[in-house]
C-alpha cells in the first residue's frame, strides 16, 4: 500500500502504511522507501514556504550587487 500511495503522491499515507510495516519487520528496503518519503515530504513543505515576489525582490537586488562587483553580498541576495 506504502508504494501505491507513494506513486499517488500521497505521501503521508505512504508513510503511514510504511510505519506500520516497519512495525511488523524491519526490513531494509521498507525503510530505504521510507526515508524516500520522509525526504519528498520535506521538500514539499520547503517548496511551499517560497514566495515568489520575495524571491524576485532578491534576485534583483542580486543583480545590483553583481553589476557592482560585490559578489559577497549578491551571493547573499541570490540565496
Amino acid at each position: 500500500m506504502g508504494n501505491v500511495k507513494t506513486q499517488e503522491n500521497d505521501y503521508e499515507s505512504a508513510l503511514r502504511y510504511y510505519n506500520h510495516s516497519l512495525s511488523e519487520h524491519r526490513n531494509p528496503d521498507i525503510l530505504k522507501k521510507k526515508q524516500e518519503v520522509e525526504k519528498l515530504l520535506k521538500e514539499r513543505e520547503k517548496l511551499a514556504n517560497i514566495n515568489p515576489e520575495l524571491a524576485e525582490q532578491e534576485k534583483t537586488k542580486g543583480n545590483e550587487f553583481f553589476q557592482k562587483a560585490d559578489y559577497p553580498n549578491a551571493v547573499k541576495h541570490y540565496t
